[in-house]
C-alpha cells in the first residue's frame, strides 16, 4: 500500500528500510520535507513543515481508506489520529459542555428526552463537586 502513496509523490528517496523522504503534495514544496514510514501494518506520515496528515493524503489524491487493507487497521488509525489531534479529553470539559447545550435547548423551549434530562442530572453534579471542592 505504501507503493501507491509514493507513486503519488515527486523526488520520493529512501532513508531506510521502509523509509521515505518525499516533496510534500500539500504544499509549494521544492525540498522534500516529507517523512513516509511504513510500520506494523501503518502507514505514517509527517510534514517537517507542519502539514497535517489528513491534507497530505488528500493533496496526494488518495483517501486513507486507499492505504489501509485490513478495516480494522483503518479503524485503529483513525482514533488514533482523532486522539491525537484532540489531545486526551477532559471530563469536567465534556459535562461543563452537557450543560451547556442542555441550558441551549431549555432556551429554545424544547423539552428534553429522559436520557438527556439524566445525562445533564449527572454533569450537574460532577461540575457542582469539582467546583466545590
Amino acid at each position: 500500500m505504501i507503493d501507491l502513496l509514493l507513486s503519488r509523490l515527486d523526488k520520493v528517496r529512501s532513508v531506510g528500510r521502509d523509509r521515505y523522504l518525499a516533496c510534500c503534495p500539500s504544499h509549494s514544496d521544492k525540498t522534500p520535507s516529507l517523512s513516509i514510514t511504513e510500520s506494523n501494518g501503518r502507514i505514517l506520515v509527517h510534514c517537517h513543515a507542519g502539514c497535517l496528515p489528513d491534507e497530505i493524503i488528500s493533496a496526494a489524491g488518495l483517501e486513507w481508506s486507499d492505504l489501509f487493507e485490513d478495516e480494522w487497521e483503518l479503524a485503529s488509525h483513525r482514533a488514533f489520529t482523532a486522539k491525537k489531534a484532540i489531545g486526551p479529553v477532559d471530563p469536567l470539559r465534556v459535562d461543563e459542555n452537557v450543560l451547556l447545550i442542555t441550558r441551549e435547548k431549555l432556551s429554545r423551549g424544547e423539552t428534553l428526552s429522559t436520557e438527556d434530562q439524566a445525562r445533564a442530572e449527572v454533569a450537574y453534579e460532577r461540575v457542582r463537586e469539582a467546583y466545590n471542592a
